[in-house]
């Protein structure tokens, strides 16, 4: 998923390994996706015909490689909407020593190696009149190390042009020094002046040149154009565009169970925040709107869903661009009478830069002297107005997330018997029934280790703090931002207060996703090295672990017959239970396993059954599913 621009400070300075803090070390992670091929090294290609002006690509509508449609090769560009600060519109194009395939170019190198290249399609230069060739500009924004690793005074990126005789020259060098470090992106134009360059297969491509082990010395680039009737004095590109994803609406967590949402104080809600930008140099007031959906729920035509829950249009003029700015007047509370019956949402939020009168791009500007006769294209391929929408989805299930789900480094620790642990809080008791982590692919990896997971009352070390202690093995080769999950023998039952734990049993370095959008670690996280709990106080990002209250769903002994279908609400549960869809009856059980009630009646009575958590075991024929429900008068 991606958030607003924070004002962060980038703690993780790199070197070319690891850099140690007190506590916790940093590394970079393997952030392609291996699933895109299974061989090192291979470049993704594509042929089509020769492409006209304009040429145009923000990577707004890219994921992971480049468009092929506009990019003939890559060799380890990668598209993501995480690593570049204060970008001209959602995602860049990221370069570094990793190929799209999350390997390192060339694991042997010494010194710095040409890595990834991103090469344009064939343009047809020699359409363009005459009279015009003077005005053929390439312009392109580019940010160095962004919060990626940041490059040294020997690497650079480098822009080239294919002349017609077949040559590559270089027209731009980027070089890694300090000087270059800024913390928004900055523009490039280039002038296409050279009538070698005027021929039917012209091609432009960018090329890093960097630390080959890994996902070091990195380059970002966004908002590529190339076109005619373009000067850089005063150059005004009429596009405005939403530049990143509005913040998740809860002001902690990224993700809530459904079966404590609605229990939490309204506090959990917090001004959602978002970013836009203009490329025109005028100052323009602010028009947006902000949709909260839930999108889809699997098997029901009820209203709730595929329904507007939250809706905003509202105009601030006192907000305006060119700067890059945040809005933040509004929280998109839910109302929980909406969802009686259910046991999720499925949210997409919607925002829409509804002010922008963006239009199309121009083909060209013609007429007699002193007079302008504009012609613009109207095919939507080249219409500004395609980057004023951004989307967003997740889901309101069973896990409890600080995370966003996309790690940019890896933290962990490298000592033998080491523990860290996170810390959540919940407003009423619930059980915890799975503990999600993310082991991102390093080298070496951590796959085979032996690791101890632990529900925590507390971090006083005594007997009595310890809820569950279970051990695992690492299973090594999830892919990009893929959890491992382990299972607990048996849910455990919390309520306020509590921490999940985390202990290894080697001095390798094993590393745990790190979403670095997240500036909560230093509150949330715990480290013991030496038999005593210290909180971390260095590494602003969050670890990505996440305790999951999912039911206890089984299906018991026969296969022949169908499992009971049936919708159980509310839950919490006050008065009664209401029981809808296909069973024969059904048993109320605590947690000891103790039949309370045995029923098959719709509705069950409970105003005399203490508060607490409890199991509905439901029946259809041999067969049976598991439900928890929470009672609270």
């Amino acid at each position: 998923m991606k958030l607003a621009v924070w004002s962060v400070v980038i703690l993780m300075m790199l070197s070319l390994d690891t850099v140690s803090f007190a506590q916790l070390h940093i590394r970079p992670i393997n952030r392609a996706s291996n699933s895109l091929a299974t061989s090192s090294g291979a470049r993704i290609t594509a042929t089509r015909d020769t492409v006209n002006l304009p040429f145009w690509d923000d990577f707004s509508f890219s994921k992971t490689a480049a468009d092929s449609t506009l990019w003939e090769s890559n060799t380890g560009a990668v598209i993501n909407g995480t690593l570049g600060k204060v970008a001209p519109t959602v995602n860049v194009a990221s370069f570094d020593g990793n190929d799209l395939f999350g390997n390192p170019h060339n694991p042997g190198g010494v010194g710095s190696d040409t890595v990834d290249v991103l090469t344009s399609q064939p343009i047809d230069l020699e359409a363009v009149k005459p009279d015009k060739r003077d005005s053929v500009w390439l312009s392109f924004y580019w940010q160095m190390e962004g919060l990626g690793e940041v490059p040294e005074q020997r690497d650079f990126l480098m822009l080239q042009f294919l002349d017609k005789k077949g040559s590559w020259n270089e027209e731009l060098t980027l070089l890694g020094v300090a000087d270059n470090r800024f913390d928004s992106f900055m523009k490039e134009s280039i002038q296409i002046n050279h009538d070698d360059y005027f021929h039917s297969g012209f091609q432009f491509r960018f090329v890093s040149v960097g630390n080959s082990l890994g996902p070091y010395d990195a380059w970002h680039i966004d908002y590529v154009y190339l076109n005619q009737d373009r000067s850089p004095i005063n150059e005004s590109l009429v596009d405005r565009a939403v530049t990143e994803a509005p913040t998740p609406i809860f002001s902690e967590y990224t993700m809530i169970p459904y079966d404590l949402l609605f229990d939490f104080p309204d506090t959990i809600y917090h001004e959602i925040s978002f970013d836009f930008a203009t490329l025109e140099n005028k100052v323009h007031p602010v028009e947006f709107e902000y949709t909260l959906t839930n999108y889809d729920y699997p098997n029901t035509d009820s209203a709730a869903f595929n329904a507007t829950l939250f809706y905003l249009n509202d105009t601030d003029d006192n907000f305006s661009l060119p700067a890059n700015g945040r809005n933040t007047n509004f929280i998109p509370a839910l109302n929980d009478s909406y969802f009686l019956g259910y046991d999720s949402l499925f949210i997409e939020t919607e925002l829409i830069f509804s002010s922008t009168t963006d239009g199309y791009f121009i083909k060209s500007i013609d007429g007699p002297e002193g007079a302008e006769v504009i012609t613009y294209l109207t095919d939507d391929e080249y219409n500004y107005r395609l980057n004023d929408t951004i989307r967003s989805y997740f889901e309101i299930h069973e896990a409890l997330a600080y995370d966003d789900g996309s790690a940019e480094y890896a933290a962990g620790l490298n000592k033998n018997r080491s523990q860290l642990a996170i810390h959540y809080n919940i407003p009423i008791a619930d059980t915890i029934t799975y503990i999600d982590i993310y082991f991102p692919q390093l080298n070496p990896s951590s796959s085979g280790e032996e690791i101890l997971l632990s529900v925590l009352k507390d971090l006083s070390g005594e007997p009595s703090s310890v809820l569950r202690e279970q051990t695992y093995i690492i299973p090594g080769g999830a892919q990009l931002n893929q959890f491992d999950r382990f299972v607990l023998d048996a849910p455990v039952i919390v309520s306020g207060e509590f921490y999940i734990g985390f202990q290894q049993f080697t001095n390798d370095y094993i590393g745990i996703g790190l979403d670095n959008n997240s500036l909560l670690g230093t509150q949330k996280i715990f480290v013991n090295t030496e038999d005593e709990w210290e909180p971390n106080n260095k590494v602003e990002g969050m670890i990505m672990i996440r305790p999951v209250f999912a039911d206890s769903d089984y299906v018991v002994t026969s296969v022949d017959e169908p499992k009971p279908e049936v919708v159980i609400y509310p839950n919490p549960a006050n008065e009664k239970l209401t029981l809808q869809g296909d069973f024969d009856y059904y048993e109320l059980l605590d947690l000891s396993g103790k039949v309370l009630v045995m029923d098959r009646s719709r509705e069950l009575l409970i105003s005399n059954v203490q508060n607490g958590i409890y199991f509905l075991k439901v029946y259809k024929g041999a067969n049976a599913i598991v439900r928890k429900i929470i009672i609270q008068h």
